[in-house]
């Protein structure tokens, strides 16, 4: 088409960029009342957890941190499985009362599924850097960029590699 740009063809970056931002600019085009901004006037006031809140999720945060930085490294398990996970032992092991809050206003509930998701991403550069194999969405598209360097992640990274790792 002469476009000189075009001529080595569409990079992989730019076609899974692509891939998430079509469907949403064609959302946005064919529905347009989506894109006009609401007129409430509700507010938030105050978005600062309390004394009482941070001793509620601290050892939340903690155990779901361990547990989905485990899962997390498990090839293909990804951050999904470590949110459903975390949600469902912490409700599990929360007390009668606290259980009747899970889904309505549990400060436990939020920050169990944030918790172990976080540590699900983190923990799936693990197959990535040494296997070669990627452990979720965000993986697989960093090993394209990987491989699109010239560097082949895997057991020989550090030997071939190590100012990447």
């Amino acid at each position: 088409m002469g476009i000189m740009d075009l001529q080595s063809g569409i990079s992989f970056i730019t076609l899974a960029m692509a891939m998430f931002a079509i469907p949403e600019t064609l959302y946005l085009v064919l529905d347009p009342n989506r894109s006009k901004v609401s007129n409430n006037k509700s507010e938030i006031k105050n978005l600062r957890i309390s004394k009482d809140e941070f001793k509620q999720i601290t050892p939340v945060v903690s155990r779901q941190s361990i547990q989905g930085f485990l899962i997390g490294v498990m090839p293909g398990a990804g951050a999904t499985i470590a949110s459903f996970l975390g949600y469902a032992v912490e409700r599990n092991i929360a007390n009668n009362e606290d259980k009747k809050l899970f889904g309505k206003v549990s400060v436990k509930g939020l920050a169990a599924p944030e918790s172990a998701n976080n540590a699900a991403c983190t923990g799936s550069f693990v197959p990535l850097l040494t296997l070669g194999i990627p452990g979720s969405g965000t993986t697989a598209i960093l090993l394209g960029a990987l491989i699109a360097l010239n560097v082949s992640p895997g057991p020989r990274l550090m030997e071939y590699n190590p100012e990447i790792f």
